[in-house]
């Protein structure tokens, strides 16, 4: 009778482990991560990857900014990214002040943050500074 309670005591306690992994694997398929393609509505595509994002495609006004000299593929877009809960992130983000139509410098935004969607397919950054906010898509 001892072997037959210790038997049915193990196989709960391997159930429960089953159990608490597989809840565990569909927590972490709920919240998905940031890492990944993203781009904006005028063309502008972000690759992030840990704490960083650079340019994958150059789009809108930035198309100035990269015909003069300030910017390239490949080139920091996004930098310090720390997750701050969830779905939200803190982070610069590279901006540009301009002229008419040029671009005149380009320079690091106050700390900002990134928000994205409950579905995951979409991110904002705002600064609370400036009021600026730019969406992303994921790709």
């Amino acid at each position: 009778m001892k072997t037959r309670i210790n038997f049915y005591l193990s196989s709960s306690i391997v159930v429960a482990m089953i159990l608490l992994s597989i809840a565990s694997c569909k927590k972490k398929e709920e919240e998905p991560g940031l890492d990944g393609k993203w781009q904006s509505d005028n063309g502008t595509g972000v690759l992030v990857k840990g704490s960083s994002g650079t340019f994958y495609s150059i789009g809108g006004s930035w198309i100035s900014a990269r015909d003069q000299g300030f910017v390239k593929l490949g080139d920091l877009k996004f930098k310090e990214i720390t997750k701050e809960g969830p779905v939200k992130w803190s982070l610069y983000e590279l901006g540009y002040h301009y002229s008419g139509a040029t671009v005149v410098d380009i320079f690091w935004s106050e700390k900002g943050s990134l928000t994205m969607s409950e579905d995951g397919q979409s991110i904002k950054t705002s600064y609370p500074i400036s009021g600026l906010s730019v969406t992303y898509y994921r790709k």
